[in-house]
């Protein structure tokens, strides 16, 4: 799947930009991913239609974290999703509404996971967690029209 290949390279942002012009190929990939997919998902419910795939549960699993953790610490912030892809941004409050899938995300987890992580040390060399951004994820989506 392309789109995680591309998606994923906040990986290779993060760890694999030796210099600019390879973290500004790196980044300018993850975007160009993020602007594919929020095209599809304005005009579909999911990734490849309206049938809830595998895709789209790996897909949430990089928009929960993206926000809050790629956009800073991964140096991926040319845009943010909650502010700059709306229908991403519904997409991922959807599949948080989804039964028992927010009991499985732990923001705090999140946040100390990475910005404490030993793998990520030498981009927060002194372990500080950000505070933001605050996000309510139990907010309306409002995509309950979109593919009918």
């Amino acid at each position: 799947m392309v789109f995680f290949n591309k998606l994923m390279g906040v990986y290779n942002v993060n760890f694999g930009s030796k210099n600019q012009d390879a973290y500004q190929t790196l980044v300018k990939n993850v975007f160009d991913c993020l602007d594919t997919i929020e095209v599809r998902l304005s005009k579909q419910r999911y990734l490849f239609g309206n049938q809830l795939t595998i895709a789209d549960i790996r897909l949430f699993g990089t928009t929960i974290r993206f926000d809050i953790v790629y956009h800073h610490l991964f140096n991926c912030n040319k845009k943010y999703i909650f502010k700059d892809y709306p229908a991403i941004w519904g997409f991922t409050k959807e599949m948080y509404h989804l039964p028992g899938i927010d009991e499985t995300v732990d923001f705090h987890h999140i946040r100390h996971g990475y910005y404490r992580g030993a793998k990520t040390a030498p981009n927060n060399p002194r372990k500080i967690v950000p505070l933001g951004p605050i996000l309510d994820y139990n907010e309306p989506h409002g995509r309950e029209e979109i593919g009918k």
